[in-house]
């Protein structure tokens, strides 16, 4: 009878202190959430927006080329893109998710898949394709937005997508300068109207490298936004592979496009 009576008491005992440890966890207070404001931003290129979050202690990107942030939560707008800010306060972490919107929507950045054969390239675009300015070594597309024309031009050799122009009218090169800045990284400038880009915020991330300039065709002038693989900047002739030649008799194809 005393070994119930004791069994009885030891279980008592156990019962009440896992209620004590019980009541004493809940007792305990919440860690406060961790937040940060706003949670979503727009942004247009080069603008700037303070974030807040209280008891950060870091602040980073995702994609640097999209947009950048400094350790007091201010983000700057880089290039048209999305990208998340992470934020850390050392315990819990938290994100604002950021998009950069263009300004200028002059044209659509063609597809930058080099070394791709014509008919990888044939099969992707969704462009009208213009025959009459289309050879065995160039697919020419319409690219016209709007009140913009626009034509997009792929170039090969050895059925491998070497470089591509887009041309557009002459009136259009200002307009084509701040549509690039808004898209790409300038890395120089030439001796007149030549501007160089690529896309990324360093050349060891790079895959693309363009120019914009004006082009002559047969006495008319254009603006020109000639894109090449970014391994041309290795090649001891890349001013004059980054400038293809447009063959005599698609010229004439050309020049009726921008005249209609």
């Amino acid at each position: 009878m005393k070994k119930c009576y004791l069994f009885s008491g030891l279980f008592m005992l156990a019962t009440m202190s896992i209620g004590f440890v019980s009541c004493g966890g809940d007792d305990e207070p919440d860690e406060p959430d961790f937040v940060v404001t706003p949670s979503k931003v727009t942004m247009h290129y080069d603008d700037q927006k303070q974030l807040t979050a209280e008891g950060a202690v870091s602040w980073t990107t995702n994609d640097e080329f999209i947009a950048d942030v400094n350790q007091t939560g201010l983000v700057e707008a880089k290039h048209v893109g999305s990208t998340k800010i992470v934020v850390s306060n050392g315990k819990r972490t938290t994100y604002c998710d950021v998009e950069i919107t263009p300004k200028y929507t002059l044209i659509d950045i063609p597809l930058l898949y080099w070394g791709s054969s014509r008919s990888s390239i044939q099969s992707a675009e969704l462009h009208p394709q213009l025959g009459e300015i289309t050879n065995d070594n160039i697919l020419a597309y319409n690219y016209t937005l709007g009140s913009t024309a626009g034509i997009v031009m792929y170039v090969f050799e050895n059925n491998k997508l070497k470089s591509i122009m887009a041309l557009l009218n002459k009136s259009m090169y200002l307009d084509a300068g701040y549509y690039l800045l808004e898209r790409f990284q300038p890395i120089a400038t030439g001796s007149s109207t030549d501007v160089y880009f690529m896309d990324a915020m360093s050349r060891e991330k790079a895959k693309t490298v363009g120019m914009l300039d004006y082009y002559k065709l047969d006495g008319t002038t254009f603006t020109c936004i000639f894109y090449s693989d970014i391994n041309i900047l290795n090649s001891s002739t890349r001013g004059v592979a980054n400038r293809p030649e447009i063959p005599a008799e698609l010229i004439d194809g050309i020049n009726n496009y921008f005249a209609k």
